[in-house]
């Protein structure tokens, strides 16, 4: 994705109205000693079916454009016990048609009359207990709130918390060790408002905590790069603190990673609208007929190496030296992946005939099923974009041509490790610098894909597809009048341009400066060839285009417009 997948927050399911719709008169009602005792049994089939319901809504869950067809318990861990139990329930949900996917999903029970009752809305049902004296509760779902988040910090400083079934181990380096000893001082919780796509606690100002809401098995490329990275002396990137996993028969998951808190601006996202907006606004109050929106070479290659005019001062000035900036710190983040000799996980491998094949197949592959998913929501999309839509679809067989070409194209240069979902989304601005974040990639793929060695280019097209998000949204700003959108189209456009040439212009300088041979003078994962440079852009340009596209089709039909706008230009370039 190249907007930050947290900018659109989906709304929260008041599951207990769902459940009073489902009987008509309040909440599911079921029986059980207590709660761990309900998630030990065989859960009943209205409460799967209720915490089925809610797992749908929750950002982090990504099966919502298929069919479940059940829910189970695998585990539960508990975090604290009776009477106002709380545990971390381990979930597995089965697809009709897709392999089975396993979920970690906070539940915790309250007692009628509590003194810190929770939100209505994340009531999922009531409990009916038999301790000793009969009484009531409801279960609910502690995300955001502080008891949750305390406690998962507790599980950052036990070596081990078993579960019903497995177990939770916490691997702390040193700092962290120390600064979670008894009469340190306390570390209060914030959880950013809305969902996400993990679960992301902030503790003061010195801590963060990610946790990953899908466990699979294998090595958590968030986990493994930032040590790398860190290790290999790039320090743009949080320092890695610790991390959680969770293990069972069959399943070895990260479960959390503990970061060293980066203070900051804010994401280079919001950052780079601030600035834009402020540019559209300035070219509007001066009239944009007294600043012509001078564009680029069609060719991106080409314009890298070229500087914007003065008459763009206005537009651009205010940004170049940012996106100068993080283009130099793209291509030093490249280096350091690229540097290791020896070990299988990071050694770089050349695109060899096979894996260059299979590669553009996959981006064919993409397009198909994306414009077939396009062709399918077509009568359910915004008025705005189905006239945009039915453009992209004739142009289709345009797209696989130019994909097809690329078949026969030899890449002289090496692949390595990636962040995967580069954008600006992913990057905070510390005010004089840029902090590099969330090493995941991208969340549809399996964490075996994710953790694939492909060209360094798939992160630079995933920044410059980010830069079109921005220019995008920046023009559909509120500060803006609906009269001066239209005025300002073209200069939009430049930005856009402009700002991806000065990107590609300052990480190709940087990268071949910061050369790994000697004897070859470039860097390992960049060809000398301008026409395979080239290749690997168009490549992976449509490619994320059309997992935009997709993502944005399952997730935010609004959006649409941006990678259908995207997909178009592609077509028609040459």
């Amino acid at each position: 994705m190249a907007s930050p997948r947290e900018a659109n927050v989906d709304p929260k399911s008041p599951a207990g109205e769902l459940a009073a719709g489902a009987r008509g008169t309040g909440p599911e009602r079921f029986e059980a000693a207590s709660l761990a005792d309900l998630l030990r049994g065989s859960l009943p089939s209205g409460a799967a079916t209720l915490l089925r319901e809610h797992v749908r809504t929750r950002r982090w869950f990504r099966g919502k454009a298929r069919a479940v067809s059940g829910l189970e318990v695998l585990d539960h861990v508990q975090l604290r016990a009776a009477p106002r139990e709380l545990a971390l329930v381990i979930l597995r949900v089965s697809y009709a048609a897709d392999p089975a996917e396993v979920y970690v999903l906070p539940l915790a029970f309250a007692a009628s009359g509590d003194s810190d009752p929770p939100a209505k809305e994340a009531i999922l049902f009531e409990l009916q207990t038999a301790n000793g004296e009969r009484r009531g509760g409801v279960v609910y779902d502690p995300s955001g709130r502080d008891e949750l988040s305390n406690l998962l910090l507790e599980l950052t400083a036990r070596a081990r918390t078993d579960g019903d079934k497995g177990r939770v181990l916490a691997r702390s380096g040193e700092a962290l060790a120390a600064r979670l000893q008894d009469g340190q001082p306390p570390l209060p919780p914030r959880v950013p408002s809305g969902e996400q796509s993990n679960t992301t606690v902030f503790y003061g100002q010195e801590l963060i905590l990610k946790v990953f809401r899908q466990l699979e098995s294998g090595d958590n490329p968030d986990v493994e790069l930032n040590q790398f990275l860190w290790s290999r002396g790039y320090r743009h990137v949080p320092e890695p603190l610790g991390s959680l996993s969770y293990e069972s028969k069959g399943l070895t998951a990260t479960l959390g990673l503990v970061q060293r808190f980066v203070p900051s601006q804010g994401p280079a996202w919001e950052v780079t609208l601030a600035i834009l907006e402020r540019s559209l606004e300035r070219v509007l109050a001066e009239g944009p007929g007294r600043i012509p929106a001078s564009l680029p070479s069609d060719d991106l290659l080409e314009s890298s190496a070229q500087a914007p005019p003065d008459s763009l001062e206005a537009l651009i000035g205010p940004y170049a030296p940012l996106v100068a900036l993080l283009g130099e710190r793209t291509a030093e983040l490249h280096v350091a992946l690229a540097s290791e000799t020896s070990a299988p996980a990071f050694k770089p491998e050349p695109f060899d005939a096979s894996y260059w094949s299979a590669v553009v197949q996959s981006a064919r592959d993409r397009v198909t099923s994306t414009y077939a998913l396009l062709e399918k929501q077509l009568p359910g999309l915004p008025a705005a974009s189905q006239s945009l839509a039915r453009e992209v679809l004739s142009s289709r067989r345009v797209l696989e041509r130019k994909l097809d070409a690329l078949r026969t194209v030899h890449v002289s240069a090496s692949r390595i490790r990636c962040h995967g979902d580069y954008h600006l989304g992913q990057v905070l601005y510390t005010g004089d610098d840029f902090t590099i974040l969330d090493f995941e990639g991208e969340p549809a793929l399996s964490i075996v894909a994710r953790r694939l060695k492909r060209s360094a280019l798939y992160d630079v097209c995933g920044m410059l597809r980010s830069f079109h998000y921005a220019a995008t949204v920046a023009l559909q700003s509120d500060r803006l009048r609906p009269e001066g959108r239209a005025l300002l189209a073209s200069s939009s456009e430049a930005w856009y341009r402009w700002t991806s040439a000065l990107f590609l212009g300052a990480y190709l300088r940087t990268a071949r400066a910061r050369s790994l041979s000697a004897r070859s003078g470039k860097p390992v994962f960049l060809p000398d060839a301008p026409d395979e440079l080239r290749a690997l852009l168009r490549l992976h340009l449509i490619d994320k285009c059309s997992y935009e596209l997709g993502y944005e089709l399952n997730n935010r039909p609004d959006w649409v417009g941006v990678p259908l706008a995207g997909l178009l230009s592609l077509t028609k370039s040459t």
